[in-house]
């Protein structure tokens, strides 16, 4: 399958552009003829400096909240902690600044287009200008960590431009040798554009700035022509070909300790970087940079019929309208991918809310973590879509918080462990977050990011990897154990409870969002009690903390239903304030949680429909992430057409012309969200057996997938056709015992036992077992 995304005239907005990324750096590539730019961003280049919001007021202060909601004065809680309690704001994702290619050629442009070539991550610009053809290549290196812009002709003589370089930052720009470089910091303090300030971006004296400090630097190989290299700008004149390199690094040394502080100059690292590039030509970068790519991204192919011919903006418009197009769906699917390896890879920073690719300052939401349901949505297809070390970013994230996150435990709670709230940035704050308590307070993102441990050892079976990090899941249950308290029913449950962003009306009329015991909080707990114990298990380690959770597991409510039958966001029946919200916090037991399904729970997974029918008939899936929400959760139902409606309605109605998701804004995990949910159509396997094709559309008549990963270390390739499954096959990553159902008769070429829509099979490491339709 060639995954390609094309246009026939160049970006006139960002979010026209197209991503490419190395995790580290990250490009918008507008594809300009006259005026060629590339909005750069770097992992490491944030507002702030660290440490954390203490609140001594938090400690104190618990016992009169928790005191106000059991007697039912859920708003005077409410607002005795929007007024003491909630702390501060993240800081904020820059962006780096631009490269500028500025080139004289004539007016009679003929036969223009642009292309990002998802299967090896390079970007294409292709025009005829006066009888020349023109070819501008631009990749981003995971190994040699530049962006490459390659230009040819095929005519002698015909390139001449000018390079230049500038930022939205405090930046200077100036010549080193044969490179062109500008050096800046970042602002000491940035405050969010929603919370009135006289002055939002703030900055440290120059001469003793202590913030984050960057530099970029850009050279240029030319064959033919002449090359001048000024002060502010590289000059190319009558060239027959260029490779320009760009790198850029900045002095962060972790969230705890101050930029620079070692001595590290982000310029001297920049020229290294520059310095070992430069001894590789463009086809030995290239290649390069494809063998890296592509052994991660070839893992997995889903095709779903005919490539069409027509532009990618076209063929959306087309989608809208009704035209049946499922290969721009396995596009999506494919694109998902592109832009998680693209955004997060080993030894960077976690993706963000924007992954790598940020234009404003400020930007959106701070373009930080968003731990309510964005962050970890970014990486719910990292296993499933066989991206395992993509996920690592991600962990090394969870350790700093971990960290940080004690000291907010200790002092604002009162508890062991560690605590992280709905928002985190480079600096790892881990306290509430300054405004309503709907969002401020969530105390559950520790916990949440927590469960992605195991979900990563169910996939990977890697016992080391469960070893080192198992102390990160033990902390976030220590944390719980502490702030849970008993109540009058002989349950423990956390007060103060929030269900995020969403609220109730209390019987007084007044909009409300604090209470205890959300439906969300119990099935985090219940997944993180569940996920220690079996970790506990395979250590063999700690088995008095096991027994208790496994009691405390006893203690927990029940889930509860409501008078339309829908499954209850809060322990009591409220009245929404808005059935159509975005979120969809209560149904965390069914997707990306399992203690909530169809075979075994099956009056639950029917209150879940319910709420979904509630919630969707009041406007819900409104934004992109959500509506990819939507996607999971309909799969994990196994309603595959109604998965497919939303599936239909993101890329209808929730992209940009380069296929970002639309919060909106661009928030990228709507992308992600997409692409996990795909996967969940055709493959589940959270139930202890693997589910080949639970939820198949009637959209996709036909098609096939290779390379998908399930929980046991399993690779999965399967095929179908007519809607029924024609064939698949089953590779184990290691010794065991693979239970597979599917929907169909089949052949199978071993087994231990078999039943009539399932089979127990015995595999060795890199053993295979083969399913054929039965006709």
């Amino acid at each position: 399958m060639e995954y390609k995304l094309w246009y026939k005239s160049p970006a006139n907005m960002w979010e026209e552009a197209l991503p490419i990324g190395n995790g580290s750096l990250g490009g918008m590539v507008h594809g300009g003829i006259y005026r060629e730019c590339i909005y750069l961003n770097h992992d490491t280049l944030w507002s702030g400096l660290p440490g954390q919001h203490i609140n001594k007021n938090t400690l104190h202060l618990l016992p009169n909240v928790r005191r106000l909601v059991d007697e039912g004065r859920n708003y005077e809680a409410q607002k005795l902690i929007e007024e003491n309690i909630l702390t501060g704001y993240t800081q904020s994702y820059l962006p780096l600044g631009r490269l500028i290619l500025t080139c004289e050629l004539s007016r009679d442009i003929k036969e223009y287009s642009r292309s990002l070539f998802l299967n090896s991550a390079v970007c294409e610009t292709h025009f005829n200008c006066g009888g020349v053809n023109y070819c501008r290549e631009v990749i981003c290196s995971y190994p040699d960590n530049v962006i490459a812009v390659h230009m040819t002709a095929n005519k002698h003589g015909a390139l001449t431009f000018n390079a230049t370089l500038n930022s939205q930052l405090r930046y200077k720009v100036d010549k080193k040798d044969s490179t062109l470089i500008i050096t800046g910091d970042c602002p000491s303090n940035m405050i969010p554009d929603y919370m009135e300030a006289d002055k939002h971006i703030i900055y440290d004296n120059e001469e003793y700035s202590r913030s984050i400090h960057f530099s970029v630097g850009l050279r240029a190989n030319v064959k033919g022509g002449s090359l001048l290299i000024e002060p502010d700008k590289i000059s190319v004149t009558n060239a027959d070909e260029v490779l320009l390199l760009l790198s850029s690094a900045t002095n962060f040394e972790g969230f705890d300790r101050i930029p620079g502080s070692s001595g590290s100059d982000p310029l001297t690292k920049c020229m290294r970087i520059l310095d070992m590039a430069a001894c590789y030509s463009w086809n030995e970068l290239l290649s390069r940079h494809r063998t890296d790519y592509t052994s991660l991204f070839e893992r997995v192919c889903l095709d779903l019929g005919h490539q069409s011919p027509l532009p990618t903006d076209e063929r959306l418009s087309s989608y809208a309208l009704g035209i049946h197009d499922p290969s721009l769906d396995s596009l999506m699917f494919a694109y998902g991918r592109y832009l998680l390896i693209a955004c997060s890879r080993p030894n960077t920073q976690a993706a963000n809310l924007q992954g790598i690719w940020n234009k404003d300052m400020p930007a959106p939401w701070s373009s930080n973590y968003t731990t309510n349901i964005n962050t970890e949505m970014n990486y719910w297809p990292a296993e499933t879509t066989n991206l395992p070390e993509c996920h690592m970013p991600l962990f090394s994230l969870l350790k700093d918080v971990s960290k940080a996150g004690s000291e907010i435990s200790r002092l604002h709670y009162g508890c062991r462990g560690f605590v992280l709230h709905h928002n985190t940035d480079l600096w790892r704050m881990a306290s509430s977050v300054s405004g309503q308590a709907k969002w401020g307070f969530w105390p559950m993102g520790g916990a949440w990011l927590s469960l992605h441990i195991m979900e990563h050892y169910r996939f990977t079976c890697d016992i080391e990897f469960l070893q080192q990090y198992y102390f990160i899941l033990r902390e976030a249950v220590l944390f719980l154990l502490d702030y849970m308290k008993l109540d009058d029913n002989g349950y423990y449950v956390t007060n103060p409870s929030t269900s995020p962003e969403n609220s109730f009306i209390t019987a007084d009329g007044e909009i409300c969002s604090i209470t205890k015991a959300s439906t969300m909080d119990l099935a985090i707990i219940r997944e993180l009690f569940e996920s220690c114990i079996e970790a506990q298990s395979i250590l063999k380690i700690d088995s008095d903390l096991s027994c208790l959770l496994s009691q405390m597991l006893c203690k927990l409510p029940p889930f509860q239903t409501g008078s339309k039958g829908q499954l209850l966001e809060w322990l009591n029946e409220y009245e929404e304030e808005e059935p159509g919200h975005r979120h969809m916090s209560h149904l965390f037991g069914l997707y990306p949680g399992s203690s909530i399904s169809p075979s075994r729970t099956p009056e639950l997974a029917k209150a879940c429909r319910k709420s979904l029918k509630e919630r969707i008939t009041n406007g819900g899936g409104h934004t992109g992430w959500s509506c990819a929400w939507l996607i999971c959760l309909y799969a994990r139902l196994g309603d595959g057409n109604n998965a497919y409606h939303f599936v239909n309605q993101l890329l209808t109605r929730s992209v940009y012309p380069n296929l970002f998701d639309a919060h909106p804004p661009f928030q990228i995990d709507g992308n992600f969200g997409f692409t996990a949910g795909i996967a969940e159509m055709l493959l589940q396997s959270h139930e202890g057996e693997l589910h080949l094709l639970p939820a198949l559309p009637h959209n996709w008549k036909d098609g096939s997938v290779t390379g998908l990963k399930a929980r046991g270390n399993y690779t999965v390739d399967i095929s179908w056709r007519n809607h029924h499954l024609v064939s698949a096959r089953i590779t184990a990553g290691q010794n065991g015992v693979c239970h597979i159902r599917i929907n169909e008769a089949f052949t199978v070429d071993k087994y231990v036992e078999r039943k009539e829509n399932s089979v127990l099979v015995n595999l060795s490491k890199n053993e295979s077992v083969n399913f054929i339709l039965s006709v």
